[in-house]
């Protein structure tokens, strides 16, 4: 089923049961996908995050998990592990995520080039600091939507 499908976006889906967004996805053929957006889509949990990393992780670009509130560092991980192709991270509003597991991302995730964790306010400012320093052209964004981890590697990047 839309085995040609690049690009999804089920933002604010409101009317979907945490049961019924995993099952959905993983039902779906996303071999192809590199771009899902699930902001806002309150009853997502870690099972539907590890079925799209299974279906898709190896292809997704672009990932928007902001303000999926249910998402915890079961979920965070399974993106770490799974995702190397990574782009861009959104994870805007996820306060039950620590993110023990962002340490492993400059070797797990190469192509990491953005990541916002405005919000995210268990998330150990020291692992982010590391990950950054390991990694100079990835730019975080912090709890206050600040690039407080940006280096100078980073900034002439941006410019």
């Amino acid at each position: 089923m839309l085995p040609a499908l690049q690009k999804l976006c089920l933002r604010k889906g409101q009317g979907f049961t945490a049961n019924g967004l995993a099952m959905f996805l993983s039902s779906l053929n996303l071999k192809l996908l590199h771009h899902l957006d699930l902001s806002e889509c309150a009853s997502l949990q870690d099972n539907a995050v590890q079925a799209v990393t299974q279906q898709c992780g190896s292809c997704l670009k672009t990932l928007n998990l902001s303000w999926c509130w249910d998402v915890t560092d079961v979920g965070l991980t399974a993106i770490v592990d799974k995702c190397s192709r990574l782009k861009e991270l959104h994870l805007v509003g996820l306060h039950r995520v620590m993110g023990s597991c962002l340490d492993r991302i400059p070797e797990e995730m190469p192509c990491l080039k953005h990541m916002d964790l405005q919000q995210c306010n268990l998330i150990n400012d020291a692992i982010i600091e590391d990950a950054v320093r390991r990694k100079p052209d990835l730019v975080v964004l912090n709890y206050y939507g600040r690039c407080s981890y940006i280096n100078n590697t980073s900034k002439r990047l941006i410019r």
